[in-house]
């Protein structure tokens, strides 16, 4: 007989009895854990809300949620150039300074800022690309890709990228002298998709030609709403081994499914003979050499196919917004571009530097509508590291063109643009990792048949 029997173990039963004293625990650490980062940690002098101070979790939801960049940019109005947005985390904001002290090189005696891993995912074949290697794996890749994108090998490609530029302006002609209104975003994807399809894997997606997204596309953006979840559940170890578990399959259907496609497309180039320049031409040549492998074309192969393409449209299409909400800057880039070429023949990767003012402007949508506007985080070296100023702490995470001026200077010198929807705020989007960019839909005038 027992001499003592637990009252509430009596009342609930073991399992249940078990469950509370697990809950109890659970929230004497979370509550233990909130009060050391708010008030303890080595980051609690920096400024910003106590809540995303405290706990990981905010910051996790406005990550799925898509409003992240949005409530980022909230703090930095409220509380400065520098603010904590998560118990390890800090944001800066003077980029004067912080860029170079975060993502530059910073001398052989000082270690260089690791990558966060949690926001970098690994090619299905366990072979890490460029933008996530170590510095040394960094600079081979990089060595090997340079001559893809040198001066010279943009100019032999030039005639490649002219046609699927020629072919956009084709598809809208069509619709300006049928009076339709397009969706401006959908033709900026199809040309830049287009474009890095050919120059990467000699095979276009065939977008603009059937004036329609290829499957591929379509499944690149729904796979970014996934990334966002991924990264957050790297914060969490328990949810993310559950998520993975109970859902082994779906979770990694789609990157597995893009891994193959453009492994197949790299095959397939490897084994084409052309004579036409490409960047796998430039790229294959340094595998005999050993500064790349098969398994790292493969891993950068994806890489290429959204930094290619996906961000370069996000440029294209916040900047045209940006114009039209702008009359007064659409006018003198219109002026610019139209007095500066007597025919779309003249318009070319080199004549298009001779515009200062488009320069500019893409310039400036770049910065008010940046591509990858979450940045990708960096950690602090052992023995903390000094950033615009501010001493931080080892161990904490920091946030710190061709083709889109040749395109823009064609779609102003080729037609006058009106935006329908007048009242929308275009730029109110919500963000995972890129941008979800609704339609932008305008109505085209060609200025042909003004």
């Amino acid at each position: 007989m027992l001499l003592y029997e637990n009252p509430i173990s009596s009342i609930l039963g073991d399992t249940a009895y078990l469950m509370v004293v697990a809950s109890s625990l659970a929230l004497v650490y979370v509550a233990t854990t909130a009060i050391y980062n708010i008030y303890f940690h080595p980051l609690r002098h920096f400024p910003g809300p106590k809540l995303y101070a405290a706990s990981r979790l905010p910051y996790a939801i406005d990550l799925l949620r898509g409003n992240l960049v949005k409530r980022i940019t909230e703090l930095h109005n409220e509380y400065g150039e520098v603010i904590r947005i998560a118990p390890e985390e800090l944001s800066f904001i003077s980029a004067d300074t912080a860029w170079q002290d975060v993502y530059g090189f910073r001398g052989s005696k000082k270690p260089e800022m690791q990558k966060d891993r949690k926001w970098y995912s690994t090619a299905p074949n366990g072979v890490t690309s460029i933008i996530e290697s170590n510095r040394d794996d960094h600079s081979r890749q990089r060595r090997a890709y340079s001559h893809a994108f040198s001066d010279r090998a943009l100019r032999e490609q030039e005639p490649l990228i002219q046609k699927y530029i020629h072919l956009l302006l084709q598809r809208l002609t069509e619709h300006a002298d049928k009076g339709n209104i397009i969706d401006l975003v959908q033709y900026y994807n199809y040309t830049t998709f287009d474009i890095i399809g050919d120059l990467a894997f000699n095979e276009s997606f065939g977008c603009l030609e059937n004036d329609k997204y290829h499957d591929l596309v379509q499944g690149v953006f729904a796979t970014l709403r996934g990334f966002a979840l991924k990264t957050a559940l790297a914060y969490y170890d328990l949810v993310r081994w559950l998520v993975y578990t109970l859902n082994p399959g779906g979770a990694q259907k789609g990157p597995i499914e893009f891994f193959k496609f453009t492994t197949d497309r790299v095959r397939r180039r490897l084994g084409t003979e052309t004579t036409r320049p490409d960047i796998t031409s430039y790229v294959s040549g340094q595998l005999e050499s050993g500064n790349i492998s098969v398994d790292e074309l493969d891993s950068n192969a994806l890489l290429l196919l959204i930094a290619g393409s996906e961000t370069t449209a996000t440029v294209l299409s916040g900047t045209t917004y940006l114009l039209l909400k702008h009359p007064e800057v659409m006018k003198r880039a219109i002026h610019e571009v139209r007095h500066q070429f007597k025919s779309r023949e003249e318009i070319t990767s080199e004549s298009v530097n001779r515009l200062p003012y488009l320069v500019a402007v893409l310039n400036e949508g770049m910065r008010m509508y940046p591509p990858v506007p979450t940045g990708f985080p960096r950690i602090v070296p052992e023995g903390g590291s000094t950033v615009s100023g501010y001493y931080v702490p080892e161990k904490t995470s920091l946030l710190a063109y061709m083709e889109s001026r040749v395109i823009l200077a064609q779609v102003l010198f080729n037609f006058d643009i009106e935006l329908i929807d007048q009242q929308l705020d275009w730029m109110r989007q919500r963000c995972f990792v890129l941008w979800e960019k609704p339609d932008l839909r305008v109505r085209l005038k060609s200025v042909a048949a003004n």
